[in-house]
């Protein structure tokens, strides 16, 4: 038997969270579930959070090799600071419209998903929870070298748990964009399933 996918299931707990939701909710769950000009504007947003959200990963990383490769002012550095600082600031704006959005109109896909899934292969739900404890685990590397730096001691082994810590979270971070972005073209019947057909 064919596996849960994960539209499935974020379409399954969207349209449960919003059936027991205010009724402002269910009407925007509804408007935009009936308007496609309001689906793709919606879509483009979650995508545009996504694409800032990997690059301010992106930035990051080469920002950390560049700072550690160069010796006093670098130019490099400099430029890649600025993409970094900008395209964090874009994501932090989008991100909580651009995660309201993406549950609403899960929300509004859940209503045509069959509640069928008992007897069907559930391995999402596991997933989520090792990614959370992993995300966990994660900031309680990055506040054990909080407190090293704190402490003033180890500032080298400080700065590398701290590092680790954060890129770990802003991985994670974008990989769930990505897998969500990958699902609202899968939900949306408009758009061509094969742009997302690779990624399970």
């Amino acid at each position: 038997m064919a596996a849960v996918t994960f539209e499935e299931e974020v379409s399954r707990l969207a349209a449960g969270a919003a059936a027991v939701s205010p009724a402002l909710v269910r009407t925007a769950v509804g408007a935009l579930a009936c308007s496609s000009a309001a689906r793709a504007a919606a879509d483009a947003l979650f995508h545009l959070f996504a694409g800032t959200i990997s690059v301010v990963f992106v930035a990051t990383f080469l920002y950390l090799v560049v700072f550690r490769a160069c010796i006093g002012n670098c130019a490099v550095a400099s430029v890649v600071w600025e993409i970094l600082v900008y395209s964090g600031l874009l994501s932090l704006l989008l991100m909580v419209p651009a995660m309201v959005l993406f549950f609403l109109h899960a929300a509004g896909s859940g209503t045509e998903v069959k509640d069928d899934v008992d007897g069907r292969v559930r391995r999402w739900p596991l997933i989520w929870d090792a990614a959370v404890a992993f995300f966990h685990l994660a900031a309680f590397v990055g506040l054990i070298g909080l407190v090293l730096l704190i402490c003033g001691r180890f500032q080298e082994v400080s700065y590398l748990l701290r590092t680790a810590a954060m890129l770990c979270k802003l991985l994670l971070t974008v990989l769930f964009s990505i897998r969500a972005a990958v699902a609202l073209w899968r939900m949306n019947p408009q758009q061509p399933a094969a742009v997302a057909v690779a990624v399970v």
